[in-house]
């Protein structure tokens, strides 16, 4: 979640930056357009007329600047909405997968669990078997050896 947050975060960040930019640049634009507008009116003094109309055009284009930029602007912040939601929408899908593999890895893991209480519960049974089967070998060779000392002092007395 860290991590989504911090990835969601950093791109929102770049984006906010790259609107900034472009608009301190837009900004820059339109300062150095108003210098030339106004140097353009002080030579409106010496040729009023001639330079009326160019002073017209001039402010005609610098106001589709101003609305293609504030076009310009508006869609950017559009799309970083629009990134946004994509981040919302993809950082609600981490939230639901990281959910049902945390699911997933607790049956797993209870799995497991249920599995090594059977192979203790199995190992001890086998266990208690072996001895069963040592006492019962360790019986037996104890009476073989009984009569093998009883065969032997019959043995020893016949002769």
């Amino acid at each position: 979640q860290k991590e989504m947050h911090d990835y969601r975060h950093e791109q929102t960040t770049q984006v906010q930056k790259v609107v900034e930019e472009k608009q301190k640049q837009w900004e820059s634009k339109l300062q150095q357009e108003q210098q030339q507008l106004y140097s353009e009116k002080q030579q409106f003094n010496d040729q009023r007329h001639t330079q009326q109309e160019a002073y017209l055009k001039t402010k005609e284009t610098f106001e589709q600047e101003c609305f293609k930029h504030r076009s310009e602007m508006a869609e950017a912040k559009m799309q970083l909405n629009v990134e946004k939601q994509q981040l919302d929408m993809e950082k609600k899908q981490q939230i639901t997968l990281m959910a049902n593999e945390n699911e997933k890895l607790k049956k797993e893991q209870q799995q497991l669990e249920d599995l090594r209480k059977q192979w203790m519960a199995t190992k001890k049974e086998e266990e208690s078997q072996l001895s069963t089967e040592r006492q019962a070998w360790k019986d037996q060779v104890s009476n073989e050896k009984v009569k093998l000392h009883e065969q032997l002092a019959d043995y020893q007395t016949k002769r």
